[in-house]
């Protein structure tokens, strides 16, 4: 992993990662990164017998050789899409299949607690290789591909509101 100073204008070496993948997905949060591992060994996700990890960086330790990585089991074994930030709170969204139709589950870290709720599921049609973002108070999921491998323009946008994610209307 490599880290960019702009002060000095360079990149140097940072600590390792203590995981190898690729797919990865990442946000940032005050003086942390949060990263999902994503894919590892090219076929399976980075799974151990009951959980999914995510893990956190913090730069700050590592320019003062401490421990700067740090990992968080999810106790879950579901499949992971989507993490961003919205006002300095961490967001996930997994996916989940019930009687045939997937769905999205998202899920709110209380940091007070440090647990993860539970927040209303979404029914959405194409689950596979979207892309999520956070931008200002809002969550947007776009893209993916179908079950019949057809590749959508599918846009859906949900407004963040305290713990409750709404659907927004097209305009």
């Amino acid at each position: 992993m490599y880290v960019y100073d702009p002060a000095a204008d360079a990149w140097r070496e940072g600590r390792k990662p203590p995981f190898s993948h690729y797919d990865s997905i990442a946000t940032t949060i005050s003086d942390k990164i949060y990263i999902y591992p994503g894919l590892e060994n090219s076929a399976t996700y980075n799974t151990k017998p009951s959980q999914i990890s995510l893990f956190t960086y913090s730069p700050s330790r590592d320019n003062l050789n401490e421990i700067s990585w740090e990992e968080k089991n999810l106790r879950s074994k579901k499949e992971i899409i989507g993490l961003f930030s919205l006002a300095d709170n961490l967001f996930l969204l997994i996916k989940e299949t019930k009687f045939d139709k997937d769905h999205i589950i998202p899920l709110f870290y209380n940091k007070n607690n440090n647990n993860w709720i539970y927040l209303e599921t979404i029914e959405i049609f194409e689950t596979q290789n979207l892309t999520t973002i956070s931008f200002q108070n809002q969550i947007h999921i776009l893209g993916g591909k179908t079950g019949l491998n057809k590749f959508s323009q599918m846009h859906n946008a949900f407004q963040a509101i305290y713990t409750i994610i709404v659907p927004l209307i097209p305009q």
